[in-house]
């Protein structure tokens, strides 16, 4: 690794919108209440102690004007942020480090569906032809959930975020993908493999992105995305040797 590398400090988080777009989809509660607004201050506080230089959030390349407006918006005093986390916390971390943009690095993603590509889903297909597979990745995931919601709902939202980003559990959810969506088909028709494919190549792509937008060796670039792309981009990060990769628990 080069000494002048960038540096990159990827942070997992939860959708505080809610969303449900994930196949397990924590329920949060409110984060306009006053207690959980203060709570993210204190968040953007720490993060911002990292002093990026650039910051990236999870959505669509192609949309980068309109966050770029918003943003622009925001730090002009006329934009109210919404419960998105990348409002919440990319919006209020960039601003408090003087950066002038938040870069949208997620992939251009044409709609499977519509053009006729779309592997099965894996969760679908185990649960009609590997009912005890299914059943483990159901009762992983619904243990995982579990989980968020009693940090979060006893604790903190940084609480829930050092959680999310602690090693045990960012390797807890990637085990995931290899320990059993990985495991699902058979040998003439990896299910599995085929979605997964698709994963690794969207979080090949946002890497790629990161490193377009680390165009100097001193900028130091934040990354928020959710959770579960954690493990393959700092894996990505590290390997490649393009950057030094920060620890989140050491500004969480």
């Amino acid at each position: 690794m080069d000494a002048q590398s960038p540096e990159l400090l990827v942070i997992g988080s939860y959708h505080m919108n809610n969303p449900g777009r994930d196949v397990f989809n924590l329920v949060a509660d409110d984060v306009l209440t006053e207690r959980r607004q203060a709570e993210i201050a204190e968040v953007a506080a720490r993060l911002a102690a990292f002093q990026p230089t650039q910051v990236a959030i999870e959505r669509n390349w192609r949309m980068a004007a309109d966050w770029q407006r918003d943003y622009a918006a925001y730090r002009a005093g006329t934009f109210a942020l919404t419960r998105d986390e990348r409002h919440q916390i990319a919006f209020r971390v960039a601003a408090r480090a003087g950066v002038d943009r938040v870069t949208a690095v997620d992939w251009d993603d044409p709609d499977p569906v519509a053009t006729g590509v779309a592997p099965p889903n894996p969760w679908e297909y185990a649960a009609v032809h590997q009912p005890p597979l299914h059943g483990r990745m159901q009762a992983t995931g619904q243990t995982q959930l579990a989980e968020m919601a009693a940090v979060l709902a006893s604790g903190t939202v940084r609480d829930l975020l050092r959680w999310l980003n602690s090693p045990r559990e960012t390797a807890s959810n990637h085990r995931m993908y290899l320990g059993a969506v990985a495991l699902v088909g058979e040998a003439s028709d990896p299910v599995g493999v085929a979605w997964l494919a698709g994963w690794y190549h969207r979080n090949l792509t946002i890497f790629s992105n990161l490193v377009r937008l680390a165009a100097s060796p001193s900028d130091r670039v934040l990354a928020l995305y959710g959770a579960g792309h954690v493990p393959l981009i700092r894996q990505f990060a590290e390997l490649s040797g393009l950057f030094h990769v920060a620890e989140p628990l050491d500004y969480l």
